[in-house]
Parts: structure tokens; sequence; C-alpha cells
């Protein structure tokens, strides 16, 4: 009897054992294959979340990074900053990847043993609804074999895998979304005065333009401009391809906007200082066009006229060159802004240690160009 018993003991355990194992093999089973399908979707699983339009608040954590945008006046601004430099188009992009959330795959709920990753500090969105609803998403680690991401909602607990770039979206940070401005639209034909001021030294560049005919003349002052140069004519060619430069400007990206910060990025003592003015476009050419498609009558004449003499609005700018970044870009600055951008080192090459002797005409070139102005 007691053997009896101890085989029944020894087939239940064993029973016990074979029915753990298949458990396991096929809750292991069930997320592989939630995964190849994964793989082998094209359209994507939507996830319902709220609408955009309703979104009035959206929140990112995600480590030592956490900010909050409100929409006012369909605008958003970041209450954590409102006098952040906020791009209205980012930030409505950003909260548009989520209320428009397609996943790959929708796994369901998770089961016992199951780990994705959601840690207690994994980054976090919510999106809060006019009506005060919130919809929650926390990301978790990625599947080594497909290479997307798991993700949860929270108040559902429902679990789907996303694409990589989707997890990207998570790890926003605030600078990500700065409205970075536009460097002033110049060139050689529209710039009237240029001077470029490094260590102590100033070159200035000025135009003059006789007929159709533009051409330049520099000089230079040290010491902040208690020794100075007798103007001269300057090479055109060499000034055009310098002024060109300054038209090729753009910002790379977004660093800052506190002015008290200014000193730690080498701002408040510029290593290179730019100024320059240029003239802008009126509205001539438009109503010159009007004009010719009227009647024409002696009145319209009058107006064409006055229309195509009326001087160009002259413009200046100044950008201040700072210290120098990890990356080797530049901590650059416009006159009148409070926005900090990076700008790469090749862009700023063509202002740094430039040579006054450069730039003059030689006396061939000089009787050149006066041979060809006659």
């Amino acid at each position: 009897m007691k053997k009896k018993s101890f085989g029944l003991a020894a087939a239940v355990a064993v029973l016990i054992v074979l029915g753990g194992s298949y458990a396991l093999l096929a809750n292991h089973n069930r997320i592989q294959e939630s995964e190849s399908a994964a793989a082998e979707s094209e359209t994507g699983v939507a996830v319902a979340t709220i609408a955009s339009d309703k979104v009035s608040s959206f929140q990112l954590a995600d480590g030592d990074t956490s900010f909050t945008l409100t929409k006012t006046d369909n605008s958003w601004i970041c209450v954590q900053d409102e006098t952040f430099p906020l791009s209205n188009d980012a930030a409505s992009e950003l909260v548009n990847t989520f209320t428009s959330l397609q996943a790959v795959r929708d796994l369901g709920t998770a089961q016992d043993g199951e780990n994705y990753g959601f840690s207690e500090n994994a980054p976090t969105v919510t999106l809060t609804s006019s009506d005060s609803t919130n919809c929650s998403f926390v990301l978790g680690e990625a599947n080594s074999m497909t290479g997307d991401y798991y993700l949860k909602r929270e108040d559902s607990g429902e679990i789907y895998t996303v694409s990589s770039s989707l997890a990207d979206s998570f790890h926003k940070t605030l600078t990500d979304l700065a409205e970075i401005e536009s460097f002033p639209t110049i060139s050689s034909d529209n710039v009237q005065e240029l001077s470029i001021t490094e260590e102590g030294t100033t070159l200035l560049f000025e135009s003059s333009t006789t007929g159709s005919v533009k051409t330049w003349q520099i000089s230079q002052s040290q010491d902040g401009g208690k020794t100075e140069s007798t103007p001269e004519k300057a090479t055109v060619n060499t000034v055009t391809t310098l002024v060109d430069h300054l038209g090729n400007l753009s910002f790379d990206s977004f660093v800052d906007h506190k002015e008290e910060n200014k000193e730690k990025y080498g701002l408040k003592n510029p290593s290179i200082t730019i100024n320059f003015q240029y003239t802008k476009a009126t509205d001539s050419d438009d109503a010159t066009t009007e004009a010719e498609s009227e009647t024409d009558t002696s009145s319209e004449t009058e107006s064409e006229t006055a229309n195509e003499t009326e001087p160009a609005e002259i413009l200046s700018g100044t950008l201040y060159v700072g210290e120098q970044a990890e990356d080797g870009s530049y901590y650059v600055q416009l006159d009148g802004s409070n926005n900090i951008y990076l700008m790469s080192a090749d862009k700023l090459s063509a202002f740094q240690g430039l040579n006054y002797n450069d730039y003059p005409e030689s006396e061939e070139e000089s009787t050149e160009s006066e041979t060809s102005a006659e």
C-alpha cells in the first residue's frame, strides 16, 4: 500500500511539473507569436485616446525631464516657464503623435510572470481633455527580436507594441519644441554695410552703387576705434563672397532664452561681433503690377513712377558669437532676441581670423575696374 501511495504521489508531482512547464512554454509562445505577428502587421492597431481638438493639457515625464503644456486660445504654452519660446507647430505635432497613436500590435492585458519593463521611472505621457478626462501611456523596454517597444495604457492596462520612432517621442525635451528664428534674408545684392569685430580689431566694408555697378570700400579700426585707417577700394569678388557667407547663416538648434545665462555661453563678451545693414524690398513691385493691369491713365502713371522711386527700407542686425560648445559649434545670439542657439563652426569659419590685407584692390584690379566702368 505504501508503495502504491508513493507511486501515486510521484506521478502527481511529475504532472504538476509538466503542467507548470507547459504553462510557461505556452505563455512564452503566446508572446513570441504576438511579436511575430507584430512584425508582419502592415496596417497597425489604432489606439483610442483623446481627440486632438479636445486635448487641453499634455504632460511628459522622462527621468529628470518633465514638462506640461496647456492650450489657450489655440496656442500652447509651457506651464513651468510661460516665457519659453515654444513652437506651436512643434507642440501640436507632438500632441498629435499620441492622439492618433498607432500601435504595431495589441497584446491584451499582462499575464502573471510577464515583464515588459514598466518600471516606476519609465517614461510617461498623459493627455488631459477639456472635460478633465485623462489618458496615460507608459513606455516599456524594447523587444530584442523586433526592436519594437512595449507600451501600456494606464487606465485599461492594455499592452501594445509600438515602433521605435513613436518611442522616441517619449524622450522629447522642451528645447526640442522651441521656435527657431530665421536668420535675416540677406545677400551681396542687398547688404549695404558689414563690419566684423574680433579681438579688438574691426573690419568695415561699405558699399556704393552707381547705376547697376556696386563697389566696396574697406577700412580698419583697432583699440575700440581709437586707430582708424583711411577707406580704400576693396576687391568686389572677395567682399561679395564674404557677404554671401553671411546670407547662408542659419541656426542649428535652440539652447536657452534666459538673459542671466548669457555669460556662461560667452555672450556677455562675444569673441566675434558681426554688424550688417541691408535693404528690405518694399511693396512697390506689387503696386506697380496692379497699376499695369489697370487702364493706362496719367494718374496711374504718376503713381507707378512714385512707387518705382520709393527708397527701400534699411534694416540692421547684429550677430554675437560666444564660446565654443563641446561638439565644436558656437553659441550665438541675434541682437534684440533673448534666444541663444548653436551654429556650426563651418558656417562661422569665414568670419574668423580675417586679414585686412586680403581685401584692398591691387593697382591692376583698380585700373581694370575703372576701365570697365567707363
